[in-house]
């Protein structure tokens, strides 16, 4: 694929997309639009940057931090779908990483949520499943319009996350019973 990239676009274009990538992920931005880790960690530093798109450098320990919690999710979901875990519960804390763990993840990024959501709600018997879907729909629902000051759309995927981790063991443990 890149030896295709490069033949199509030429070898400047793919190292200039290339430089542009890197700078692009050493950028912090606060604003009330990005509900990403790095985000929500740096916003009480920056309350003013809040309601401003001004761009800040993304200290590198945070960099390093999103960059291994989301590699750990993928890989622990990875192995959990190897033992035998429910593979839209490993599919949907997959999506919740790449997302939730970049350093800029807009809300309307979150629309993927919709993917755990209906996971959730196919696993109506479990009330965990029930409790886990209404909490994520409700802070997405009853935090509108304040929803993207208060960037209820990465609570919401944590609660997901944890639902997708937790839900696929419960089941595994029952069925060796």
């Amino acid at each position: 694929m890149c030896a295709l990239s490069v033949a199509l676009s030429g070898l400047d274009t793919n190292l200039a997309y290339l430089d542009n990538l890197n700078r692009i992920s050493n950028v912090l931005l606060v604003s009330y639009n990005n509900a990403s880790l790095a985000a929500v960690i740096m916003a009480p530093q920056y309350p003013a940057e809040v309601m401003d798109w001004r761009m800040l450098p993304l200290p590198l320990w945070l960099k390093i931090l999103e960059t291994i919690a989301a590699l750990a999710l993928i890989a622990l979901a990875g192995m959990r779908r190897k033992e035998g875990a429910d593979e839209g519960a490993m599919v949907s804390i997959c999506l919740i990483a790449m997302t939730a763990f970049a350093p800029i993840a807009w809300t309307h990024y979150y629309v993927m949520l919709i993917v755990p959501v209906v996971w959730l709600i196919q696993r109506k018997n479990d009330p965990r499943a029930a409790w886990g879907a209404l909490a994520a729909i409700m802070l997405l629902t009853l935090n509108y319009p304040s929803a993207m000051l208060s960037r209820a759309p990465f609570y919401a995927a944590m609660i997901a996350l944890v639902a997708g981790f937790m839900l696929p063991l419960r089941h595994r443990r029952l069925s060796t019973i």
